[in-house]
């Protein structure tokens, strides 16, 4: 911009003829040049065409949000419109190792795919297990992006064929301190949210008193109050003696629940370790997040051997 509004540069339009000007650069696909490259990357190798541009703006602001990578390519390969490709198994398989490897495949790797495929997998977990591939990793890095971690990708495996009453389904591995929010449905799940967590102590606390374990299993989301304090009690825990307050807590059974760091600051000496009753401590922003954003029943699985 400072070349372009130069008295320079004016000069040399004049000389040409060309009256300069100015472009702001506001929509999601100006914003990052190899994020932009990613997206236009998957229009034109797996939907076999030119980006539309309201398309590529919103693949790019997911990406650029924070979206899972993996989410956005599944997302491609999800569409009505690659299926309406009516592909076979074959070009299937090749298009994933241009799209997602950069590379032409061999024939017995081609071939190894397909009998896979012709087994029952489904295209889903192909590109599943695609996106796992360092290969991909690398692709992914050259273009200013990362994939998820292991502790994600053992999350979207839990869920992966599970259904939610609703368009989202939040998974908790306990070993891994951190709560996942996925959208979508069974076999398209997406991750949108990555929320570190404390979770249950399990034993008896320094005041003598016992301190629950975080339960384990398959449960359904449910509201409750806002504050959940001495003052404004939310389920039969009463904290008065410790001076405890949290805010947005949901029930994920009884009056065990997800809720914000206790007196509702961004303390991460609160997250990444066994410190509660029981409940699964968030950041206020995350805890909010699932008390505002997600609807009751939305279905919370969760994991893990800390208390084994």
């Amino acid at each position: 911009d400072g070349f372009a509004q130069s008295p320079e540069f004016k000069e040399l339009c004049a000389e040409w003829g060309v009256t300069p000007g100015r472009v702001d650069l506001v929509q999601p696909r100006d914003r990052n040049a190899k994020v932009t490259g990613f997206a236009v990357r998957l229009y034109r190798v797996v939907l076999g065409r030119p980006f539309d541009i309201d398309g590529l703006n919103a693949h790019c602001e997911n990406l650029l949000d924070g979206y899972a990578v993996e989410s956005v390519v599944q997302s491609f390969f999800s569409s009505a419109e690659f299926k309406n490709r009516s592909l076979s198994n074959k070009e299937i398989v090749t298009i994933c190792y241009q799209a997602l490897l950069d590379r032409e495949a061999s024939a017995s790797e081609v071939q190894g795919w397909i009998n896979m495929l012709n087994k029952g997998m489904s295209v889903h977990d192909l590109v599943f297990e695609f996106c796992c591939s360092e290969e991909f990793a690398k692709l992914v890095e050259s273009y200013g992006l990362s994939v998820m971690d292991a502790n994600a990708s053992i999350a979207y495996r839990k869920i992966k064929n599970m259904s939610s009453p609703t368009p989202y389904i939040l998974a908790v591995n306990l070993d891994a301190y951190t709560t996942y929010c996925f959208e979508g449905s069974a076999g398209n799940w997406k991750l949108i949210r990555e929320m570190p967590c404390g979770v249950g102590v399990g034993g008896t606390g320094s005041d003598g008193s016992y301190w629950g374990k975080t339960f384990t299993g398959a449960f359904r989301l449910a509201t409750s109050n806002w504050d959940w304090s001495a003052d404004d009690l939310c389920g039969p825990r009463d904290y008065e003696p410790y001076g405890w307050a949290v805010r947005y807590f949901t029930s994920i059974f009884g009056s065990q629940g997800f809720h914000s760091t206790v007196g509702w600051t961004n303390d991460y000496s609160q997250l990444g370790k066994k410190v509660s009753h029981g409940c699964v401590r968030l950041l206020p922003a995350d805890a909010e997040f699932i008390y505002s954003s997600l609807p009751d029943n939305t279905e919370i699985i969760i994991w893990g051997s800390i208390y084994d």
